[in-house]
């Protein structure tokens, strides 16, 4: 066999082994929704372990991986801390001092996330976010 039809040949032979050994098709974290989104002056940066929020006036956290259902939404609890201008007591967290404990519902369509932040005693939050997207934030401390 040339050296010509090795090098056309070895490609192809690569690409079946890794059809056949299914190379490349393992389930993705997250369903595939890792890296950033932004909009609406939020900052989502999903990674393996949960997801990480930043917006001018508030920080949050998404516990845990999470897996989108079929229709391309998820739901999953974690915190949404409200931050104020000045300095704050040491014993003190961000927001008022309480655990501002949130639940998270999103439906995400192609490149877009409907990302809605629910939090006990507080109407709801929606924002839309758009993959690769970072916002500039002007925060409040």
């Amino acid at each position: 066999m040339t050296d010509r039809k090795r090098i056309f040949i070895a490609p192809i032979l690569m690409a079946m082994m890794a059809v056949i050994t299914g190379a490349g098709n393992a389930p993705e974290k997250n369903g595939g929704l890792e890296g950033q989104w932004g909009g609406e002056r939020l900052n989502l940066t999903v990674g393996p372990a949960g997801a990480v929020l930043r917006s001018d006036c508030a920080d949050g956290r998404i516990n845990g991986p999470f897996t989108p259902d079929g229709r391309g939404g998820f739901a999953a609890s974690g915190r949404f801390d409200a931050l104020r201008p000045g300095a704050q007591l040491v014993d003190e967290g961000p927001g008022d001092g309480i655990a501002d404990t949130a639940h998270f519902t999103a439906n995400v369509v192609a490149d877009r996330m409907q990302l809605m932040v629910t939090k006990p005693g507080s109407p709801p939050r929606q924002f839309t976010l758009a993959r690769g997207k970072t916002v500039k934030l002007i925060r409040c401390f």
